[in-house]
């Protein structure tokens, strides 16, 4: 792939997530940008105590739960593998429902004598969905803080290179639409779920894709696909000339 013909990729997650994202893309075949476009902000002051059981929903909830709750061995209920794994990382017992919120929520339903559980969640939530189970008290452990528009970002979307950009969750997609709303370039969302996909469908995407499943893989899987496309196509127009 000639070098002018890279798409870019530009991924808006908080910073860590973005740059963990970028390792697993060729930079041979992709320019990548990164620009958050919120800011995990852990909530400070006194938690209750709780021995309950948690659920997470998301890593941001791990890494800004309080240091109380942070027992060795703890049970935690986690909505996909990603979140399991750092939440075993951390010393806790994880149980991953291996998909998104729907699952999280029959998992949870199908467990033998139900405890309480305690659901550590951003103030912002892609999905009501555990809202409605029984005996599932929430409690806001982080804020996700709007950041301001990159002009980095202005600049790309002004030009005439592809962009490709994976969106994780309605906020993050609602987000970067309100700091983005016009652009020149083709923009071509790739969306985690169709939750995702919806809060993209009054904005000016030239496409949008959903995963097939909503986990880091299928993100990567889609984004590298989309950049093969593009590149090869962008090549073979300059070969035809």
């Amino acid at each position: 792939m000639h070098r002018q013909s890279r798409p870019i990729v530009l991924l808006t997650r908080p910073k860590a997530q973005s740059e963990r994202f970028a390792m697993q893309i060729d930079p041979e075949s992709a320019q990548i940008v990164i620009a958050p476009v919120m800011e995990i902000i852990p909530v400070q002051g006194d938690f209750p105590a709780c021995d309950s059981e948690l659920v997470v929903t998301s890593e941001n909830a791990l890494r800004t739960m309080p240091a109380t709750y942070q027992r060795p061995g703890r049970r935690v209920w986690c909505v996909g593998n990603r979140t399991a794994r750092v939440a075993t990382d951390m010393g806790l017992d994880a149980i991953s429902a291996d998909g998104d919120a729907n699952d999280l929520y029959n998992l949870l339903k199908r467990r033998e004598n139900p405890q309480p559980l305690l659901h550590l969640t951003g103030e912002h939530q892609a999905s009501p969905r555990l809202q409605n189970l029984p005996g599932v008290t929430q409690i806001i452990s982080y804020h996700q803080a709007a950041l301001p528009p990159d002009p980095v970002v202005s600049e790309c979307l002004r030009g005439e290179v592809p962009l490709i950009v994976p969106l994780f969750s309605p906020r993050s997609a609602r987000l970067f639409w309100k700091a983005y709303p016009a652009h020149q370039a083709e923009v071509l969302v790739v969306a985690i779920s169709a939750a995702v996909a919806e809060a993209c469908t009054e904005c000016s995407a030239t496409k949008i894709v959903i995963a097939a499943r909503p986990d880091g893989d299928n993100m990567k899987k889609m984004v590298a696909d989309l950049v093969h496309v593009i590149g090869k196509r962008v090549t073979q127009t300059g070969d035809s000339r």
